[in-house]
């Protein structure tokens, strides 16, 4: 009896000092959008809009043969 007692105090213990050890970690989290060649895209949301342009092209593009 004292046994079983003593595993489950342990359990109960081994818990809560997990819960609080996990409590004080505060990690940011960053979503970054990747097309299928590998290239980073804006996100689609209203706050991308402010850097969409970053990722796009600047200037004129021309092409010659």
């Amino acid at each position: 009896m004292k046994v079983i007692v003593l595993l489950f105090a342990m359990c109960i213990g081994s818990g809560l000092a997990l819960k609080d050890a996990l409590s004080g970690l505060n990690y940011k989290q960053e979503v970054i959008y990747i097309n299928q060649t590998g290239k980073r895209m804006p996100a689609p949301t209203a706050e991308a809009n402010a850097t969409a342009c970053s990722f796009g092209t600047a200037g004129k593009v021309t092409f010659s043969a």
